[in-house]
């Protein structure tokens, strides 16, 4: 469940999957790489995925590299 960073390019293409499951693992696998580069197109799935998994994994992902706003549309809420 901890990759490595070499799996970044394979984990930025899985973004775009067809396959929620595959969208949520791979914004999963980004947030525990924690390389801030990837944090525009993490924030792009929760804006824009309308499927719950990716966009809980996206949350989470928020969450870990600090975004706790309290506003309407945050993640931590």
């Amino acid at each position: 469940m901890m990759p490595e960073a070499g799996a970044r390019p394979l984990l930025q293409r899985y973004l775009t999957s067809k396959d929620e499951r595959l969208r949520a693992a791979a914004v999963e696998g980004l947030a525990r790489i924690g390389d801030q580069g990837d944090k525009v197109a993490i924030e792009k799935v929760w804006r824009d995925d309308d499927k719950m998994a990716p966009r809980l994994a996206s949350a989470f992902a928020l969450t870990m590299e600090g975004g706790l706003g309290r506003e309407e549309t945050s993640p931590f809420r």
